[in-house]
């Protein structure tokens, strides 16, 4: 949604930017030569800065899609911390070493209130 707002900003600031370019010079009144001169350098800064309004908005994208990388890799070294650790007091319970890949998975699935979280924590 952000990169349409910057992409709305830039375009509109190249349509008013060049209608104001080719309109004012006009009103001026100014020689043939000069009024294009003046229309081609209004033209040319137009462009310039939605180009800029461009360039700002890759640069934010970029920074938060490296701060959300940033983050994830975060997230995923605190979940390999839990399962080192879970795999650790495993291998102390059962005095053997024991991964928790090798358990096996069991699913519960019901409505709410069903004593789903009952059943696993009296299981043993």
């Amino acid at each position: 949604m952000l990169r349409d707002v910057w992409y709305l900003l830039a375009g509109g600031t190249l349509t008013v930017g060049w209608l104001l370019s080719w309109f004012v010079p006009s009103w001026l009144g100014l020689p043939t030569l000069d009024l294009w001169v003046l229309r081609g350098g209004l033209a040319l800064l137009v462009l310039l800065a939605a180009l800029a309004l461009l360039w700002v908005a890759r640069r934010k994208r970029a920074a938060a899609s490296a701060e959300q990388a940033q983050s994830g890799e975060a997230g995923a070294d605190e979940v390999e911390l839990l399962v080192r650790e879970a795999e650790k007091r495993l291998g102390a319970a059962r005095g053997r070493s024991i991964s928790v890949g090798n358990l096996p998975v069991v699913l519960l699935v019901g409505e709410s209130g069903a004593a789903k979280t009952s059943s696993v924590v009296h299981s043993g």
